[in-house]
């Protein structure tokens, strides 16, 4: 009787456990979700214009410098990366000739529309929009400023650094639609003479966005 109990208690531990028995698994938690991308962006840029068309062939230099900023709100998003947005630009282009004193100036403030595909930590862009531009001339002592309707297009790429601080690269093509002109006035060898010097001018600039 003695030898019967020992092998059945060995024959019940040998038994498989009922699997409702069985403890569960631990469950191991993957990589937390990347937070969205903010809808809000501010970008500061510093870059070059050129002065383009006849009006380039007055006066001041053709090339100088081209600083300003843009603001955009992303309004409609699909999960393929296609994005939609609105904003404006602020910008200031200078062309001076240091040597004899002639400058041509244009603040620029433009209602932007953008199309962009967002891929990683790439955005590239196309925009387009129009607005107006606050012009300056002055040449031999002679001067115009004027209120200037503009259209503009361009063309640019983000690249996102963190989650909320990046890089851009744009360039722009703006299309001036009025031609202000400025005479100078007449001397004992020269005659009067009357430029247009407002006129179309592209931009190529780098700068540092900021989302939130």
């Amino acid at each position: 009787m003695l030898a019967a109990a020992v092998v059945a208690t060995w024959l019940a531990q040998a038994e498989p456990a009922p699997s409702g028995s069985s403890a569960a698994a631990p469950v191991t938690a993957g990589p937390p979700a990347p937070p969205p991308t903010p809808d809000n962006t501010v970008s500061v840029y510093v870059g070059v214009g050129h002065r383009v068309g006849p009006e380039a062939q007055t006066f001041a230099p053709r090339t100088d410098i081209s600083i300003g900023g843009s603001y955009r709100w992303r309004y409609f998003t699909l999960p393929e990366g296609l994005e939609l947005a609105a904003g404006v630009d602020f910008f200031y282009d200078q062309f001076r000739n240091g040597v004899e004193g002639n400058i041509v100036s244009q603040n620029s403030f433009v209602a932007i529309q953008t199309f962009a595909w967002r891929w990683r930590r790439l955005r590239p862009f196309l925009l387009g929009g129009a607005g107006v531009s606050f012009g300056y001339a002055q040449v031999d002592g002679a001067q115009v400023d004027s209120a200037q309707p503009l259209v503009r297009g361009g063309a640019g790429l983000d690249i996102t650094v963190t989650h909320n601080i990046g890089l851009s690269l744009r360039g722009t093509y703006t299309l001036l639609l009025t031609r202000p002109t400025v005479t100078v006035p007449a001397t004992l060898t020269t005659a009067a003479v009357s430029y247009s010097p407002l006129g179309n001018f592209l931009d190529a600039d780098l700068g540092v966005f900021f989302q939130f």
